[in-house]
């Protein structure tokens, strides 16, 4: 069915979609904000780029736990109370962020951060899929192109209040020897980030407030169609033998956790790589550069909600692998001395992870059943690449930037490399269903 006749069919739980729009758009304000303000808040913590980059890790820590912690919690309480919940503690603590004085007050504040986080990412994605069953894909695409607003806008409203680096400013326009000099160093006095953190919280507070209203004008929905028949839901699984299932929820797990890994690299650590590495970037062309990563995230992703019915989700993730690839082309060799190489290979990252999240839950759908346990341990896996992956780089970011390079090679190739085995492994089982079939059809007869 298409995705228009499905929209008219379910209105109601269109509407209850489009509030969960609206709450990844605070989500991927939430992800972002930190990453473009991570030098600021290494002034108001007063420690070093390898300390304050720490941060991003664990905040995904809290992430992780968050996610964890929602495959217990969707058991007990609707999808919806997680949501819900979620969303009123993160606008809370997000705004507490920049106001941290110590390295340890901020690590704990970030982490608590990135907790009812990972119970939102979670318990959205869960919920959607609750909604719309085999269904999914274009509103799972609609879902992360709305997050990819969120992060893009994020960077934009950070520039505004990023002190400039003081190496970049202009001495001769100073007359009198004591104004400032290059070595003097801003104080937490100096930082405006708080109005950043300030403006995500209230649209945080909208977005909990519209869940709230839709929520209350009808609490309850029945999972969609496609995953209320029993029989259809356990057909293909039957099917498969045990560790089938689980070689495929392996392989899909760490293409994702590569996958979310490098995503969230590009979208918090990019700003710090183009102010280290040889380009050496100020501060606000390094914002720019994160938002133009993310908004080749967002945009992508909604020409593919267009066209994914039509390519399907095998074929859209194999372009968005290439996309990826070929982004190695430019970042590997050139990405830390010629300017417009990392701006080429933001932008091929950028398309190619926009649908790749999505597509992969429509791939996997198309031969094989996500009950609500294997998503959680997707979306666990998820978050355990977004702890990893950046804890590398950011321990790197201030001695060998160009770590944040090779990375990006090795998650591509790796991701490439589980999508080739998935692809093998869902042909070996529509075979294997086909050859059941054809007996169970000769055994009547």
């Amino acid at each position: 069915m298409s995705t228009l006749n499905e929209i008219k069919l379910h209105k109601c739980r269109f509407l209850k979609s489009c509030a969960l729009f609206i709450s990844f758009v605070f989500l991927g304000l939430n992800v972002a904000l930190p990453g473009a303000t991570l030098l600021d808040l290494e002034i108001a913590v007063n420690c070093s780029t390898e300390q304050i980059t720490r941060a991003v890790p664990i905040k995904s820590s809290g992430y992780l736990v968050g996610a964890f912690v929602n495959s217990f919690l969707v058991k007990i309480f609707d999808s919806q109370i997680c949501i819900i919940g979620s969303l009123i503690a993160s606008t809370i603590i997000s705004g507490l962020i920049p106001w941290n004085r110590t390295l340890i007050g901020l690590y704990v504040c970030m982490f608590f951060a990135g907790f009812p986080s990972g119970i939102l990412d979670a318990s959205g994605n869960i919920w959607l899929l609750h909604l719309w069953g085999k269904e999914i894909p274009p509103f799972i695409q609609i879902l992360h192109f709305m997050y990819g607003c969120g992060a893009f806008v994020a960077p934009l409203i950070a520039e505004r209040f990023l002190l400039p680096l003081q190496s970049k400013i202009d001495f001769n326009k100073y007359t009198n020897l004591t104004m400032k000099t290059e070595s003097s160093k801003y104080t937490p006095n100096d930082l405006k980030i708080q109005y950043a953190y300030a403006i995500i919280s209230m649209y945080g507070l909208f977005a909990f407030i519209t869940f709230i209203v839709v929520y209350m004008f009808k609490r309850s929905t029945k999972p969609h169609p496609t995953r209320q028949k029993a029989e259809d839901e356990n057909e293909i699984a039957k099917r498969m033998s045990g560790s089938t299932n689980y070689c495929i929820l392996f392989f899909a797990s760490i293409m994702l956790l590569l996958y979310l890994g490098l995503e969230l690299m590009f979208g918090t650590l990019l700003p710090t790589y183009s102010v280290k590495c040889n380009l050496k970037f100020d501060k606000s062309k390094a914002s720019f550069i994160t938002s133009v990563f993310w908004l080749t995230f967002a945009f992508f992703g909604k020409i593919i909600f267009f066209i994914i019915q039509k390519l399907g989700s095998q074929n859209v993730i194999i372009v968005d692998l290439l996309l990826i690839l070929a982004s190695n082309a430019f970042l590997l060799p050139f990405g830390d001395s010629l300017e417009w190489c990392l701006w080429t290979g933001v932008v091929l990252v950028g398309l190619g992870t926009s649908s790749l999240f999505g597509a992969v839950f429509g791939f996997l759908e198309s031969f094989t059943k996500i009950t609500t346990k294997m998503a959680s341990v997707i979306f666990i896996s998820v978050c355990t690449g977004e702890l990893i992956i950046p804890f590398i780089v950011g321990h790197y970011a201030d001695t060998k930037p160009a770590v944040f390079l090779y990375i990006t090679l090795i998650c591509s190739v790796l991701c490439c490399f589980c999508f080739i085995i998935l692809i093998i492994m869902k042909y070996k089982c529509i075979k294997s269903i086909e050859k059941d079939q054809t007996e169970d059809e000769s055994v009547k007869f």
